[in-house]
């Protein structure tokens, strides 16, 4: 007999476009799946010309979805354009930064889940 800790959780449906109509708190995670023990995504939004500095991350693939907006995604010293219509695939083990262009930038990180992340 099944009991309900064998059901798997509900299913997470959030409206980004809501969350980017809502007053922008700086820059960083505005929104984060992370009610999945499997895969997690964050929402982040950098002003413009705002930046998340390079950063190594050594243990998980990061798959970046651009909502709106335009930037530079730099990657091993490689700088790659984003606009609405990139989505990049970011090797683990490789070293990483956004910089926002002209209007602010939204994207969504998405990841295999891992304990003690600090920012997608």
């Amino acid at each position: 007999m099944s009991t309900s800790d064998d059901r798997p959780p509900p299913p997470t449906v959030a409206s980004l476009g809501a969350v980017l109509a809502e007053p922008a708190r700086g820059d960083g995670v505005h929104w984060a799946l992370d009610s999945s023990t499997d895969l997690h995504a964050n929402l982040v939004r950098l002003r413009a010309g705002g930046s998340i500095g390079e950063h190594l991350n050594q243990e998980v693939d990061v798959l970046v979805v651009v909502i709106s907006g335009s930037g530079t995604l730099r990657v091993d010293g490689v700088d790659l354009p984003l606009s609405g219509d990139v989505v990049a695939h970011v090797p683990k083990g490789t070293r990483r930064s956004v910089t926002a262009g002209a209007t602010c930038l939204a994207y969504l990180t998405v990841h295999r889940h891992r304990d003690g992340i600090g920012f997608g």
